[in-house]
């Protein structure tokens, strides 16, 4: 029988893996997310909801998030994960303040802009953000 070439070439296998684990991870909602928010019981009190890209949402590396959670300033409060992987300042401001909006917060963090600059210095990286948030160019 044939070889599977994956099995055989370590480097190969490496790479599949990788490749695997970051669109897993990309997809992965957050711990904490609006959608959680909204189907959990037990809410604490003062809300605090942070908005971003994948720095916030931490799946593809560690959690903004997370990090303030453990916070002494954020004790005792619900602090909801409104982050989402490949956001741009334009989708934040069209669409997603209306997650701001309905979670009716006591505190907001913004924190955009990564992928913005990155669009802005590789022109393939912005024609795939205009693509896949179907952004109006001018």
């Amino acid at each position: 029988g044939e070889e599977n070439p994956f099995f055989g070439n370590p480097i190969l296998l490496t790479f599949a893996l990788m490749w695997r684990y970051v669109f897993v991870s990309a997809d992965k909602s957050p711990k904490d997310s609006v959608y959680e928010y909204y189907h959990r019981d037990g809410h604490k009190g003062s809300k605090l909801v942070c908005l971003g890209d994948s720095i916030t949402q931490g799946a593809m590396s560690s959690s903004f998030v997370d990090n303030l959670r453990c916070h002494d300033a954020c004790r005792g409060m619900d602090v909801v994960n409104a982050g989402l992987n490949a956001i741009t300042s334009w989708t934040v401001a069209n669409e997603r303040v209306y997650d701001l909006i309905r979670l009716k917060p006591d505190f907001v963090s913004i924190m955009i802009g990564t992928n913005d600059a990155r669009g802005h210095f590789h022109e393939p990286w912005a024609n795939e953000l205009v693509y896949f948030w179907k952004l109006k160019v001018e």
